[in-house]
């Protein structure tokens, strides 16, 4: 799931059209076209991404008693990100001193690169259940169900908070040579932090990360 909607895609919705997946062709109704629209709007994912999670939802129907397709897809997307952020959480929270040295070139190259300490940082800020819930809960979308969808995806989407916020706080002890760049990243945050009132979860990531940047065993690999 990495690129956006494609209108060359889109057009392939059609009702009783033959959708190639995984080289097996699958035929839709217009049911199943208009919730692939609905996902790839909301998550901004490929048309054939988005048909995915739909049919996946159906095919998990077995397990999530009285969830809708629609709503079991929306579970199996975060939960795809559940385990992309935990398993960037296990990679980074490899010890950089005892580490193979092709385990830890990999991890240098691939990971520990500014764009990504942006993101992670970002979502501290951005990502969060009620902002998810109300993104999911507008009437375009309607992608928000009874107590059991809302409890089941709270769970994911704090997990996934958590490992993002470990990911995050890891990538600092690995980027010795980027602290500089990582640095400029946090103190607009750190300025931004409103005298005399409590601090959002975001602002207490920054805080971490400077803790983390300016540590003695992140300025001992710098030098």
């Amino acid at each position: 799931m990495c690129h956006g909607k494609s209108p060359s895609e889109r057009v392939k919705l059609k009702a009783n059209a033959e959708i190639p997946i995984d080289g097996v062709k699958v035929a839709i109704d217009q049911s199943v076209c208009d919730e692939t629209i609905i996902i790839s709007d909301i998550f901004n994912l490929s048309e054939m991404d988005a048909l995915e999670l739909v049919l996946s939802g159906e095919s998990q129907k077995i397990h999530f008693d009285c969830l809708s397709r629609g709503l079991i897809a929306v579970v199996c997307y975060y939960d795809v990100h559940r385990l992309l952020a935990l398993l960037l959480r296990t990679m980074l929270e490899w010890d950089k001193e005892s580490a193979h040295e092709g385990l830890r070139e990999f991890i240098e190259q691939n990971f520990v690169q500014r764009t990504l300490f942006q993101h992670l940082l970002q979502l501290q800020a951005s990502f969060n259940v009620t902002s998810e819930f109300h993104m999911l809960s507008q009437p375009h979308v309607n992608g928000l169900g009874g107590p059991r969808h809302q409890n089941l995806l709270r769970g994911v989407i704090e997990e996934i908070r958590e490992n993002t916020a470990e990911a995050l706080y890891s990538l600092c002890e690995w980027g010795a040579e980027h602290a500089n760049e990582f640095l400029i990243d946090i103190y607009p945050i750190l300025k931004g932090v409103p005298l005399a009132e409590k601090f959002a979860s975001h602002h207490l990531s920054a805080w971490i990360c400077l803790l983390k940047l300016t540590s003695s065993a992140v300025l001992s690999q710098s030098k």
